[in-house]
């Protein structure tokens, strides 16, 4: 793969296998993908839903990326300490935004 860049510019990406079941890819955080703002995270079948725990900063918006294959759909996203957030579908990449107000750890479970 190439792909052109100009000076000063750089291009991240984040490589995930992929499953035949929702899977986070990325996040807004952090340049090491996940590395050091995701404390936790699993795949729940049963429940069809994706839940974790991430390190929030005091009022920095924060984005969760989801893979979505054929079949699912995201229909609801609940954060801790009632947060509210957002979410939006472009194909099959699910993201989900909110703002924390303090540095508290966020749960967060997404539902397909």
């Amino acid at each position: 793969m190439t792909r052109p860049l100009n000076p000063y510019d750089c291009d991240m990406y984040s490589i995930v296998e992929k499953q035949d079941r929702p899977v986070l890819i990325s996040t807004s955080r952090h340049i090491r993908q996940m590395a050091f703002d995701i404390k936790d995270f699993a795949w729940d079948g049963s429940q069809r839903m994706l839940r974790g725990v991430s390190r929030a900063v005091a009022g920095d918006p924060y984005q969760l990326r989801i893979y979505v294959p054929e079949g699912f759909g995201g229909k609801r996203v609940e954060l801790s300490d009632g947060l509210a957030g957002s979410m939006a579908t472009n194909g099959n990449l699910l993201t989900v935004d909110y703002k924390a107000a303090t540095g508290k750890d966020v749960e967060w479970k997404v539902f397909f």
